[in-house]
């Protein structure tokens, strides 16, 4: 068991545009995660909205939790320059993403950490389930076109399946292989994908977790 000192430090990525609601409600879930005798986790928020919407959940909020907050605003309308920026503000050595319209598991952070140290791989995923917000038509149930494909645990994952909705990094990754998300996808989006596919073709390598769950909000229009 490592001793208290030398804890690994996990920061929770969350990448926020114009959801208040939404945030608070992922803040307050994250605070109830269940903790490790092998790492600390804090919140870092990148506040995407030049109107700075996700700044009164910041400030009601940091009083009343367990894990240390951050907040950060990068107006800029650039989806990698907004992730980009969570991970150079990042001062954990491991980085876990996830969107402002989700919520995990009690144990999620636990499962994708000790998946990540047993297999010695550069980042874990994790499943995303749709949770409607009201029932969902039949023929959308029955055709399975808002499922995502999953794999089994210690699966490795190529690009195609990769994203940023539930992902735990290894922060070095990017440094070493000075690997980044790509501007020039601007917010047409992609650049997830993208990132994954250079960091794979460089010898980077992701398994999959399976019990690491997270649930994704899909509103009525969405559906």
């Amino acid at each position: 068991m490592k001793e208290i000192e030398s804890k690994d430090n996990i920061i929770i990525c969350i990448c926020t545009y114009k959801r208040p609601q939404s945030l608070s409600r992922l803040i307050l879930c994250l605070n109830k995660q269940e903790r490790s005798n092998n790492f600390y986790f804090s919140i870092l928020i990148i506040d995407n909205d030049g109107e700075f919407s996700a700044k009164p959940v910041f400030n009601t909020t940091k009083n009343d939790l367990d894990v240390k907050i951050e907040y950060y605003n990068v107006p800029d309308k650039n989806y990698a320059s907004v992730r980009n920026a969570a991970i150079l503000k990042s001062k954990g050595n491991y980085i876990a993403f996830i969107d402002d319209d989700e919520i995990p598991v009690s144990n999620w952070l636990v499962f994708l950490y000790n998946s990540l140290i047993r297999s010695n791989a550069d980042g874990v995923l994790g499943p995303i389930i749709p949770s409607f917000t009201k029932p969902p038509p039949r023929w959308l149930v029955k055709s399975k076109l808002a499922e995502r494909k999953r794999f089994y645990t210690g699966d490795i994952v190529s690009s195609k399946y990769t994203r940023t909705g539930n992902v735990l990094f290894s922060k070095d990754i990017f440094f070493t292989s000075n690997t980044y998300f790509d501007t020039d996808f601007g917010a047409i989006g992609g650049e997830d994908v993208d990132l994954f596919r250079r960091l794979i073709s460089k010898g980077k390598e992701f398994i999959w977790c399976d019990d690491a769950i997270i649930y994704e909000d899909v509103p009525e229009d969405r559906t």
